[in-house]
Order: structure tokens, then C-alpha cells, then sequence
């Protein structure tokens, strides 16, 4: 048996900001997941080449910002292929000439990428860490406005 004393108890709802990084946080977790398991099959399965920056591809951001990308060329079994770095920056990461560590897969040697941490895992990591930052931000500020509502009435 319950007794009504008279109080209402007041149960508050998270705002539409909360509720939209509480939505958002899984799809930026599971494209960062599934980054990281697709890079990692790759990285697990792949074959190693020495390789060479053989030029700086120019392109231009749609603010108007220049950025260079390295094109890479290897050698598999007597025959070249090339590729670029997945990230452009300004001023280069690279030099032309430059010696670098290239992964390529075995069944397909011209799909590459570059033996380096930032190549590998860059992508997967700030996918993962936006969906983080979303979810955390979306349960802080449901509690708050939560812990307002409980105190206003």
C-alpha cells in the first residue's frame, strides 16, 4: 500500500542537444570500429616494399588552402606501382627522393598505404575519439539538465 502525501515527483527529460549526441556517438563508434578492424586485417595481412617519394601532388582545400600529398613508388616482383599517402599536409610531411616503409597486399600490390602509425590508425582514431567526446558530452549534459529540473521544483 502507497500513501499520497501530496508530493509530485517530477521526472525530467534530457534536452534535444543531449539526445542528439546520445544518437550521433554510436555511428561515429562504429565507423572508427570499423576503420580499425578493416585497417588492422590489412596492416595483419600485408607485405612490406621499400619505397620512394617520387613527387608532391598540389591540391587545394575548398577554404583555399594548399596541401601536398606524397605519391609513393615501390617495386613487387619486377614491376612498379605507386600510390599516395592518405594525408596531405603543408608544408609536406615528405621529400621527394625520400626513402619510406610502404604496405601493400600481397594479393593485389597496388593497394597500399604507408608504414606509419599516423597512416594505419589516424582515421579509426578520431572517429572513435569524436564518438567518445559525443557520447560523454551527451550523458553530462542529460545528467545536468536532469539534476536542474529535480532542483527547480
Amino acid at each position: 500500500m502507497s500513501e499520497d502525501n501530496g508530493t509530485t515527483v517530477r521526472v525530467s527529460r534530457p534536452d534535444g542537444l543531449a539526445i542528439g549526441l546520445l544518437r550521433l556517438s554510436p555511428i561515429f563508434l562504429v565507423i572508427g570500429l570499423a576503420l580499425l578492424v578493416w585497417n588492422g586485417h590489412f596492416v595483419l595481412g600485408a607485405a612490406t616494399a621499400k619505397g620512394t617519394v617520387t613527387d608532391l601532388t598540389e591540391t587545394t582545400t575548398r577554404g583555399g588552402q594548399v596541401k601536398f600529398r606524397a605519391k609513393i613508388s615501390y617495386d613487387v616482383a619486377g614491376k612498379t606501382y605507386s600510390g599516395h599517402a592518405t594525408w596531405a599536409a603543408n608544408p609536406s610531411t615528405y621529400e621527394v627522393g625520400e626513402h619510406v616503409q610502404v604496405l601493400y597486399d600481397p594479393d593485389d600490390p597496388s593497394s597500399m598505404m604507408l608504414d606509419t602509425f599516423y597512416e594505419k590508425w589516424a582515421m579509426s582514431l578520431i572517429f572513435i575519439g569524436i564518438g567518445a567526446a559525443f557520447a560523454l558530452s551527451g550523458l553530462l549534459r542529460a545528467r545536468k539538465t536532469g539534476n536542474q529540473a529535480s532542483t527547480a521544483g
